[in-house]
């Protein structure tokens, strides 16, 4: 089984590149790259438009069984925030929350980020955070997992390009910690990441559709992982953390 842990939905009128990507042309991209179901967010917004995935889904049972829906959570938003994050799990079937640092200027050592992770806790959901330069730093992304042990977090992007090094390092200091592969163009980081952190702590993600999931399959194909090694990595941990048969 392969599992993308990365696709955005930007909707029937908004190109990705000049193309438009609506559910028809991301389950096309899955296909193409053989990936069995794949995790889908809204694209990014100040405000999240997490509604517009659950109506997608919603109006496309047939796509259900490609797409795992996550909710994008802006802090800012403060209780109703976290009360779209509890509907979506429990209404909509959502199955995991985002949180991007640096586009909702969320400080990840402060209290900000808190009442997001402590619903997700209580919701029994992994939560992804997209990494880069401070407040997206992975090491301000390995303290708050260190603040909340039991909920499972995903690092977006782990850290690349310039910050790979500091991913593995908070990922070897919290054991809940993972780090996906999104647009990560060099094979030997993720061969790094398996290295130094264990395959069971690696996820495939593409940042689809911007980067193909066929292409990022590539890239992990070229890390030349051992072949369990690369199950796991693709869609074994996924799996897990999603709670997919």
């Amino acid at each position: 089984m392969i599992i993308d842990c990365e696709l955005y939905y930007h909707g029937p009128n908004e190109p990705v590149g000049g193309t438009v990507f609506g559910l028809e042309q991301l389950d096309a991209l899955c296909r193409d790259a053989g990936v069995d179901q794949a995790v889908l967010m809204p694209a990014p917004t100040f405000l999240p438009r997490n509604r517009l995935v659950a109506d997608a889904l919603a109006a496309a049972p047939q796509s259900r069984g490609r797409f795992v829906g996550c909710a994008l959570v802006n802090p800012h938003f403060g209780e109703e925030a976290v009360g779209e994050l509890a509907r979506a799990v429990r209404e909509w079937g959502f199955r995991a929350a985002k949180l991007m640092p640096t586009l909702h200027a969320v400080g990840l050592i402060g209290p900000l980020a808190h009442p997001t992770m402590r619903k997700a806790q209580e919701l029994g959901i992994p939560v992804t955070i997209h990494s880069g330069g401070s407040p997206a730093h992975p090491l301000e992304i390995g303290a708050l997992a260190e603040a909340f042990p039991a909920v499972p977090v995903i690092m977006d992007h782990m850290g690349y390009r310039n910050h790979v090094g500091a991913a593995i390092a908070a990922a070897k200091r919290a054991p809940n910690l993972y780090l996906m592969t999104t647009a990560v163009m060099e094979p030997h980081c993720i061969r790094d990441a398996v290295r130094e952190v264990g395959a069971h702590r690696v996820v495939f993600g593409s940042n689809g559709p911007a980067v193909r999931p066929s292409t990022q399959i590539l890239v992990i194909k070229q890390a030349e992982l051992a072949p369990a090694d690369e199950r796991k990595v693709l869609g074994e941990n996924a799996a897990r953390l999603l709670r997919l048969s």
